[in-house]
């Protein structure tokens, strides 16, 4: 691996773990690599996280004036068709495209599917969420756009069918087509492959004695994609598996921490919900201005434990947002308090727990006990 390479592979776990402007910090103070192609392509990549589109646009156009047949790689085609999006985002996602094809038909003709270049795979997928990502917002109300999304996927699903972000965008996918039963096992399948992935990377960690943080790293963000997923779909076993996967890696991130709470929250409400209104049809606005009482909970271990998790949850979240205000969604902030104003009477008071601190490691094993 070149210098660069590390450089620019530090300047993502930065991104990740601390934001963009460390991240741009760090990347700008190596001057040697300024006029090169991979240099501009971060910068840009960065600039896009940090909002500031102007900058990242000149960034990336730089990279793709260097480098306009992707030699150096093919991000630059889908962060700016991200940048544009409509059908000028779609055309230039294209180009890129097209010119992974190019490499997977001079690849196929030597190899088989199996020994298709990792990298090339991750490019190739990006740039097919992205393009979703355009027609289910921008061009979502194009005669096409339905059409269009289960093509790309499917495409994507081709070249590697365990992808578990191939999955979690299906869920999504399913979701806006309104089918919610094909998307809860979507989820699944989505959850059951990024399990998978985690226990591949440590069998190779341990085999090949090489660092993982970068790759679990990367996972975190789709996490937190098919957490929202679970959450929307009332799959809150899976939400709860999910966050405590995240956790193990992640155990401060607030997206996460304000999710888990949230989580624990709706499935302690829906089942009173359920039995206030069993005669009538679920219906979603009621269900969101329906309070959970918890003197109407039943008295039990599990439910004692989950609501301990769901405070806890809620308040690590003020308590990192004390010290880290500015880089935190202030409705997280908002909503971590609500929540906490709604849950914090005084039956919460009244509550008795075996344990002052819950033991997240093995959390669920307890319930299972129970």
């Amino acid at each position: 691996m070149s210098s660069l390479e590390q450089v620019i592979l530090k300047s993502r776990e930065i991104l990740q773990q601390s934001g963009p402007q460390p991240a741009l910090k760090y990347l700008k103070s190596f001057k040697q690599y300024k006029s090169q192609v991979e240099y501009f392509q971060t910068i840009g990549e960065i600039y896009l996280e940090k909002g500031e589109l102007e900058k990242a646009y000149n960034n990336l156009s730089k990279a793709l004036e260097l480098d306009p047949k992707g030699i150096k790689g093919y991000g630059k085609f889908f962060y700016l068709g991200q940048i544009f999006g409509g059908i000028k985002g779609v055309e230039l996602i294209n180009q890129g495209l097209n010119l992974i094809y190019q490499k997977f038909e001079e690849i196929s003709s030597q190899n088989s599917k199996e020994e298709l270049d990792y990298s090339l795979v991750k490019d190739f997928n990006f740039g097919i969420f992205t393009q979703i990502e355009i027609w289910m917002t921008d061009l979502c109300m194009e005669e096409e756009a339905e059409f269009k999304c289960n093509e790309l996927i499917n495409k994507s699903l081709e070249i590697d069918e365990t992808n578990p972000e191939s999955w979690s965008l299906l869920t999504s996918i399913k979701i806006s087509q309104n089918l919610p039963q094909e998307a809860k096992q979507t989820l699944i399948k989505s959850w059951e492959y990024f399990q998978l992935k985690k226990n591949q990377l440590q069998e190779s960690q341990q085999r090949d004695e090489i660092n993982i943080n970068h790759e679990i790293i990367e996972l975190i963000q789709p996490l937190i994609n098919l957490l929202r997923l679970s959450i929307e779909l009332m799959e809150f076993q899976i939400s709860l598996e999910i966050s405590q996967f995240i956790k193990d890696f992640d155990e401060d991130n607030v997206d996460n921490l304000y999710l888990s709470g949230f989580a624990i929250y709706l499935k302690l409400k829906k089942p009173l919900y359920d039995l206030k209104y069993s005669s009538i049809e679920f219906n979603y606005e009621n269900f969101e201005k329906f309070k959970l009482d918890l003197n109407q909970l039943e008295e039990n271990d599990e439910n004692l434990l989950y609501v301990k998790l769901m405070v806890e949850d809620f308040n690590k979240v003020l308590k990192i947002s004390e010290r880290d205000e500015e880089s935190i969604d202030p409705d997280i902030i908002q909503q971590s308090k609500n929540l906490l104003n709604e849950i914090n009477s005084d039956s919460l008071n009244q509550l008795q727990f075996e344990n002052d601190e819950v033991n997240e490691d093995n959390w669920e094993d307890e319930i299972e006990s129970d």
